[in-house]
């Protein structure tokens, strides 16, 4: 123990030395840097949908829900995707902020019969409500986004109504969501804060959410969404193909590279994830 409290001390003293050299803060900058992108590689994904984990995920849980929300629907493959897997009547929400890409979404829903009856909800849904100026990028694209800098490509600005997914849930008198899907390009955590009634009295089951540079421009981190979430009961894992991770937050931090978690709460749904090969990450 006195070997240990002799190290921590002259670990600080060094510390503080190289942190009054400009030169020692740019290298450790450098290696900080490097060190985010190699914990990234181990932990992200590619952007496929079957090396996500999000094809292996779906088919667990669309057999066995009864219905879902997508926020951040796109042009719907991902809802399709449930729909045709659901063995009941489908019954979803659908929110895209986007109005061109709302257009096309409402177009391909109505083009499937298993995705007529699902609603679309023209709406960026946030921890607030109100207008927003939203970066939609050209051809229906999967990173448009509220935050203008996590854009791939510069994005047409439009205003959009903003909406809590509370106010919303609660106005449709949906008392209860077996799984929410959120892929707003950074938005993920103020979406998790504006269901945060919702989620505090175990009324969504499963929410899977995706994870990546967007959320630095937005002012959102991992230990945030880690701490609402488990605060509340909900496990979270990294989503892998074929396997759930338990990640220490604490341990790992922001890494800022795409790959989606799911959590999940005590319920028949959380029941069949907790029967899944799991791993210790890291």
């Amino acid at each position: 123990m006195k070997g240990d409290t002799v190290t921590h001390r002259l670990a600080g003293v060094l510390q503080r030395r190289l942190g009054r050299s400009p030169s020692a803060v740019r290298a450790a900058i450098k290696l900080k840097n490097q060190c985010e992108m190699i914990i990234g590689s181990h932990l992200g994904t590619h952007h496929a949908f079957e090396h996500t984990g999000e094809a292996w995920l779906l088919s667990l849980l669309a057999p066995n829900a009864k219905n879902f929300v997508d926020v951040g629907a796109n042009v719907g493959a991902w809802a399709t995707a449930f729909c045709e897997r659901m063995r009941g009547e489908p019954s979803g929400l659908l929110f895209e902020a986007s109005p061109a890409t709302a257009e096309e979404l409402r177009r391909a829903m109505r083009a499937q019969s298993r995705c007529e009856g699902l609603q679309v909800i023209e709406r960026a849904l946030s921890d607030h409500a109100g207008e927003a100026v939203f970066f939609a990028e050209p051809g229906f694209s999967e990173t448009s986004s509220l935050h203008a800098r996590a854009n791939i490509v510069p994005g047409r600005a439009c205003r959009v109504q903003r909406a809590r997914l509370d106010d919303e849930l609660c106005s449709r008198e949906i008392e209860h969501v077996d799984v929410l899907k959120i892929d707003t390009e950074g938005h993920e955590l103020h979406v998790l804060r504006g269901a945060q009634r919702y989620i505090d009295a175990g009324r969504i089951d499963v929410i899977q959410f995706e994870y990546n540079a967007a959320w630095l421009y937005a002012g959102a981190t991992l230990t945030a969404a880690f701490d609402l979430l488990t605060n509340e009961g909900y496990k979270v894992r990294l989503l892998k193909p074929g396997m759930l991770g338990e990640l220490d937050i604490g341990r790992c931090g922001d890494f800022f590279k795409y790959c989606n978690f799911v959590a999940y709460r005590p319920s028949e749904l959380g029941a069949l994830l907790d029967r899944q090969p799991q791993y210790r990450v890291l």
